[in-house]
């Protein structure tokens, strides 16, 4: 027998060297390089040999023990299905590790220039990511157990695998789209953002699986020709063409500019990246930590400061679907958490509301701290505003004596302004006395105390000037602000524009912001935001105030000018104008200096190494074999000691730690995701994949055997659910984290066609290479029938040589042809239902309680109709 397995394993190798094709698609080269690999272990599978489970049988690496045939059947299914479960826990961790390497590769950028300023984009295109890497790593298992069974099985076809495939798809598309429609809480919906693209993903689909059809039962009935395999690999990447193209939106009509010339579609796209999203971008933490400079304050020392940023952080951490698989898996086997607790971000959200607004109250004062009222107009009408007016609050006001004499110039007052919710100003009107003495110009003050349910602002008392000239009076800055330096660090310059000699009627000029043609000149856009606006004085009203935008540059050495000017006075009289000082110079224009402070480059840089420290707690990847291996040997990870509201490792998590540890220890010697950017830990990962997945064939062929089922029923059962879990996990997690349903149920129906593209496509297009260039063999003859006339031992076609003399690779239509059959008509039931909410209640998962129950529940039946039916064929009760 040994010196059969030598001479077919010589043989094998033959073929390989001489018909493996060049592909130069990373996906496809990578599992070509494992069917490679696995050639030199094919071993001979003879249909005289015993069953795996029965005394003689053996597989790849089960049974372990020479006398488990002899064991209790039941013991024997109780002892399989552990081991698979086990198999299952071990592929999903070293799975974790291929996503892992995925999100390292997938996260390269590069910088470009757009209008001018250099802008950080990612290397891959995340629909074309979606669609390779990203389902290579999820659907890894299923693809290469049908490579694997081909491979060590004489480049026969096995119901295993393929069985897998389709049943994997139908769990994907009812059984975790149905999760998902439940998921969310009642009401709330998501709805599909990108439908070019998912449209292209599932029609796909259908197409797959009905191509499957034409090959086995119109095309070419039980046999895959060369042309069949090849053409069936080739359709995948076809799909990310076109795919990519919808992305692109090149069926979309383009936006023409007045002079001809196309313009770029600026629609931002809201959706939860298939691929390297978990962190925040470098733009990212610069607007957060901007807005933590503007909120808490960049002169703040204390811990504040630190603790909104990593707050903040947490909340604004978008990941990707990559990142939500690998967190579902750790938190199945006691790993380190990659993305934060659902929990633990409500809270941040809780907190960072109490230290950004420490219970927020109403303000008032003011709307000016100086008026201006002749003594002929009989009364001075104060303005006060309150900002913040959400419920009720009051204020107590006074006059109090100046120079000016209470009741012998004007008419002492108080009293209580009482603002209503959602009432925003009130008036104080003060009586002013006229007399026939002259005199110089007098003032009083009025002032606000006694505050309820609000807080006095900066403008909390007022003067009041009373002078004998009746005229509306001049507008400019006055020469103390004619030369401003605005701090980068505050966020704006604030300029006072002041009335001269008059306070009459109503006056307002015009005001606008210019370049200085200097060369340290700031520039509208770049350093500051443009202003070109009205201001307006009431009558007696002295001061207004105008804020401007001064932009962040992240400059330290800042010193650029820009000038304000006044222009185009209106009055009620036409003599308003731009007011003139002593000296003889217009008050009409005022320069304005942009500069940046020490304290603040400080606040900054105290803000980046808090944020590092917040990002890198869940940082994907490993930068060495020393830290993979104490997160292995660690309960989750580590987790964090110096992190109050981490929550301690509970007893699950111990359990599945210390159960799956062998698997952590072994995988920890795949190389850290920080050589060659990834690559080199995506390729030892999925051989240490390929290996487990070995493992997963043996030990579901013996729990079938041992059970009594057939191979193709375990296939869409029991494998199909073990390698599907960690998905269900993710696309459930996705439909809560995302705002759109992209993630969810674009990974499904794009996971669906590329595991018969590349799951099957490559394992079959090389089988059928291989029958052609072999022809005919004595096995093939033992199984499908001599040249002669005599029969094989094949149960269903004995007699294929009659049809095929020249042999081929043998896909028995069956049992297979059937599953996909009846699993096509249930993905277009699941459609339909799809397009039934998105019409009826604007989107696809989510939703009123009753209706995403009623949903789930025929998504649900849709599959155990699949399995029964499947079973009932595979056992001959239906044909």
């Amino acid at each position: 027998r040994v010196d059969i397995i030598d001479s077919r394993m010589s043989r094998n190798t033959y073929v390989a060297r001489r018909s493996f094709p060049s592909f130069t698609f990373a996906p496809g080269t990578v599992l070509l390089a494992l069917v490679f690999c696995t050639t030199y272990v094919s071993a001979d599978h003879d249909d005289d040999d015993p069953q795996i489970c029965k005394h003689g049988g053996s597989g790849l690496a089960f049974p372990l023990f020479g006398n488990e045939y002899s064991w209790p059947i039941g013991l024997q299914c109780i002892c399989y299905l552990l081991g698979l479960i086990y198999m299952f826990l071990g592929v999903s961790i070293i799975a974790d590790l291929f996503m892992e390497s995925i999100e390292i590769i997938t996260s390269e950028t590069k910088t470009v220039k757009l209008n001018g300023k250099p802008l950080e984009i990612k290397v891959w295109n995340a629909t074309v990511a979606n669609l390779t890497l990203m389902a290579l790593g999820s659907s890894a298992p299923e693809i290469l157990l049908n490579v694997i069974e081909i491979t060590t099985g004489d480049f026969f076809s096995g119901a295993l695998g393929p069985g897998t495939i389709v049943g994997s798809a139908a769990f994907n598309l009812l059984c975790i789209i149905a999760v998902c429609i439940i998921a969310l809480p009642d009401g709330e919906g998501r709805r599909i953002s990108e439908p070019g693209v998912f449209v292209v993903t599932a029609v796909s689909s259908l197409f797959a699986y009905l191509w499957i059809l034409v090959i086995l039962q119109l095309s070419s009935p039980d046999i895959v020709e060369v042309w069949e395999g090849i053409l069936t690999f080739l359709f995948f990447p076809v799909l990310v063409y076109v795919a990519y193209g919808m992305d692109q939106g090149w069926l979309k009509p383009k936006q023409v500019s007045p002079d001809g010339a196309v313009l770029p579609d600026t629609q931002p796209k809201r959706r939860l990246s298939a691929i390297s999203g978990g962190g925040l971008t470098p733009q990212q933490c610069k607007e957060l930590v901007r807005t933590v400079a503007q909120s808490v304050g960049e002169k703040n020392s204390g811990e504040k400061a630190d603790e909104v940023i990593k707050l903040l952080a947490l909340q604004q951490m978008k990941p990707s679907r990559a990142a939500m698989r690998i967190n579902a898996v750790r938190m199945m086997t006691g790993g380190k958490r990659v993305m934060p607790s659902a929990a633990k971000v409500a809270k941040s959200a809780e907190q960072t509301s109490a230290l950004f607004n420490p219970g927020i109250q109403a303000m008032v004062q003011f709307k000016s701290d100086m008026y201006m009222v002749s003594e002929g107009d009989g009364k001075l009408d104060v303005c006060v505003v309150r900002t913040n007016p959400s419920g009720t609050s009051s204020v107590q006001f006074e006059t109090v004596g100046g120079t000016a004499t209470a009741d012998v110039d004007y008419k002492s007052t108080n009293g209580v302004l009482e603002f209503a919710d959602g009432e925003t100003e009130k008036v104080i009107s003060i009586v002013i006395i006229d007399d026939d003495e002259p005199e110089e110009d007098e003032f009083f003050t009025v002032r606000l105390f006694n505050e309820k349910d609000c807080v006095v602002g900066e403008w909390g008392s007022c003067t009041a000037i009373i002078i004998d000239d009746d005229e509306p009076g001049d507008i400019g800055f006055d020469e103390s602000m004619q030369e401003v330096t605005a701090m980068e660090s505050a966020g704006f310059a604030e300029l006072t524009v002041r009335r001269f000699n008059g306070s009459k009627g109503s006056i307002s000029c015009k005001v606008r912001t210019q370049d200085v043609n200097v060369p340290n000149g700031a520039k509208e856009g770049r350093d500051y935001v443009a202003l070109q606006d009205t201001i307006v004085f009431d009558s007696q009203q002295m001061q207004a105030t105008i804020k401007i935008k001064v932009m962040d540059t992240d400059k330290f050495d800042r010193n650029e000018i820009f000038k304000v000017i006044l222009f185009e006075p209106k009055g009620p009289v036409s003599d308003v104008k731009i007011h003139r000082h002593e000296n003889g110079k217009s008050s009409g224009e005022c320069m304005v200096t942009i500069k940046s402070d020490g304290e603040a480059k400080t606040f900054r840089d105290r803000m980046q190494v808090a944020l590092a420290s917040s990002m890198n707690k869940y940082q994907i990847g490993s930068s060495s074999y020393s830290q993979q291996f104490k997160t292995a040997l660690l309960v989750n990870g580590g987790g964090d000691e110096d992190d109050e509201d981490e929550e301690p490792p509970s007893s699950l998590d111990y359990f599945m730690h210390f159960l799956t540890l062998p698997f952590k220890l072994f995988f920890a010697t795949v190389p850290s995701s920080s050589y060659y950017h990834g690559w080199l830990t995506f390729f030892v990962a999925l051989m240490y994949i390929g290996l487990v997945t070995a493992l997963i064939q043996d030990l579901a062929m013996l729990f079938g055997c041992a059970v009594g089922l057939e191979d193709s029923i375990t296939a869409i059962t029991v494998v199909a659910l073990g390698t599907s879990l960690p998905d269900t996990f993710a696309s459930k997690t996705a439909t809560i984290a995302d705002d759109t349903a992209d993630a969810a149920v674009g990974n499904v129906t794009g996971s669906n066609c590329v595991n018969v593209f590349l799951g099957l496509g490559l394992p079959w297009g090389l089988a059928s290479i291989k029958w052609k260039v072999s022809g005919v063999t004595d096995e093939w003859q033992k199984r499908y029938g001599y040249k002669d006339g005599t029969a094989g031992s094949d149960i269903n076609l004995p007699n294929l040589i009659k049809k095929y003399p020249n042999g081929g690779f043998v896909v028995p239509a069956g049992s297979l042809g059937f599953s996909v059959t009846v699993f096509t008509g249930c993905s277009l039931c699941c459609f339909a239902i799809l397009y039934y909410r998105r019409k009826m209640l604007g989107y696809e998962l989510g939703g009123p309680k009753k209706e995403a129950n009623i949903s789930a529940g025929i998504l649900t039946s849709l599959w155990f109709i699949y399995v029964i039916l499947s079973a009932l064929e595979a056992y001959g009760y239906i044909g």
